[in-house]
């Protein structure tokens, strides 16, 4: 879809308002409004002498058309951030099906950002020329698309971690979390693509680039579940409570998976209650695969429904050592437990990362 053409013309038209004056003869309307003069095109007096410092529009009428009421507080708000959030998810889950390439998805984000820009003009918050606001315009929808493209990637992995849940304890109690790299490293390039494109957009559109260290790291700007792959991660485990990351500013090696299911069996067996309980890991690395139960038992006075990974991974996974040691440094960011664990020990969990 070509944009370029539309928002010229957009622009064109605002500025043709700014500039229009009536040929035969137009009211200059006094500050009061009480009065209203003739002028003709051909008189060399005017009747009335107008204040200097209004605006040379040609009546008061005309002017609340084309006066410029100013930038939203925020372009990532209300029905035109929406609009543009579902649209960037959209173009998102073609790329991470693999229906989208890079440079495809560099593309819309240019056209989505100028369609936003003339969205702006036509709704007369801004000119479309003023350097402030064309700023405000992309900096405000860096952390938007940032924030969808966590969502979009983390969405992608969970559906290849509901394909390992179903052959277990099955996908409907939402007690599994899957961690898949590639996506990582996905979402990071995509993060690239969008810098890359805005600033493309900072230089044509004659404004300053965004400030992208600052933006990030204003967590007060943070939409709900981050803005990266690892917080986006984070904030979903949080809700199904069975596992959390240490460290979100831990980066994964490449090729490396980490699944859990806090219950492997779908029944309940009261006749045996350990095999009930048991849960189940699954860990790849490059062509590797590790794989074990996990044995929890809530029903003992010193009940175990938790276990740091790096602690049970060297006492219950064989060939533990053999996973090498970025791998290794990479799992013990993990910690996994039993739904019941989560609920007594509260948010805390996952507020102290």
């Amino acid at each position: 879809m070509q944009t370029g053409g539309v928002e010229s013309a957009a622009v064109r038209l605002f500025e043709s308002f700014q500039s229009c004056t009536a040929a035969a003869e137009r009211c200059v309307c006094e500050e009061s409004g009480a009065k209203c003069y003739k002028e003709s095109p051909d008189s060399k007096t005017d009747v009335y002498q107008k204040n200097r410092t209004e605006p040379e529009l040609p009546c008061e009428n005309y002017n609340n058309i084309v006066k410029v009421k100013g930038m939203p507080k925020s372009c990532a708000g209300g029905e035109l951030g929406y609009s543009f959030r579902s649209e960037m998810f959209s173009v998102l889950d073609d790329f991470y099906a693999g229906d989208m390439s890079l440079e495809d998805v560099f593309q819309q984000v240019k056209r989505m950002c100028a369609d936003m820009r003339v969205e702006l003009v036509q709704q007369r918050c801004t000119t479309g020329h003023d350097a402030a606001d064309n700023g405000q315009i992309l900096t405000d929808l860096y952390t938007l698309m940032l924030s969808v493209n966590a969502g979009a990637s983390f969405a992608a992995c969970s559906s290849v971690g509901a394909k390992i849940a179903e052959q277990y304890g099955g996908v409907e109690r939402y007690d599994w979390m899957y961690y898949d790299s590639d996506y990582y490293y996905q979402s990071e390039e995509i993060k690239g693509i969008i810098r890359l494109a805005l600033d493309e957009l900072s230089e044509e559109w004659g404004t300053e680039r965004v400030d992208y260290e600052r933006e990030e790291s204003d967590i007060l700007k943070h939409p709900s579940g981050g803005i990266d792959f690892n917080s986006m991660w984070q904030d979903k485990a949080s809700s199904h409570k069975v596992a959390c990351m240490t460290d979100l500013k831990a980066v994964p090696p490449k090729d490396f998976s980490f699944f859990f299911q806090a219950s492997k069996n779908r029944k309940w067996d009261r006749n045996n209650l350990l095999e009930s309980q048991k849960g189940y890991i699954e860990i790849r690395n490059k062509n590797q695969t590790w794989q074990s139960d996990v044995f929890f038992d809530i029903f003992r006075r010193e009940e175990i429904m938790f276990y740091h990974m790096d602690d049970f991974a060297e006492r219950f996974l064989l060939g533990y050592k053999d996973m090498g040691e970025e791998c290794r440094g990479f799992l013990a960011r993990f910690d996994i437990f039993k739904i019941t664990y989560a609920v007594q020990n509260g948010d805390k969990i996952w507020d102290s990362r």
